[in-house]
């Protein structure tokens, strides 16, 4: 990981605080150290979530959409669970 250059300042409420503190300690990391972690594995997953949406409106805009017959099978599928 790069060094650690920057700093960023912010205000939580005050059992959003608590709870990273208790999610720290239980890793057994500073508060600081948990929280880069967590800010990094979420800009991972907005990644992947901001990818698949630009694929998906890509597919949109060229015309392909899921069949009558694709969406009800999807529906069957989901209803079965």
């Amino acid at each position: 990981m790069p060094a650690l250059t920057d700093a960023i300042a912010l205000r939580v409420p005050g059992e959003l605080k608590d709870k990273i503190d208790n999610y720290a300690k239980a890793a057994r990391l500073k508060r600081s150290e948990f929280l880069l972690e967590v800010i990094v594995k979420a800009l991972d997953i907005i990644k992947v979530q901001v990818e698949q949406v630009g694929i998906g409106l890509a597919e949109a805009d060229g015309g392909e959409f899921a069949s009558q017959e694709e969406l009800a099978s999807i529906k069957n599928k989901w209803n079965a669970l």
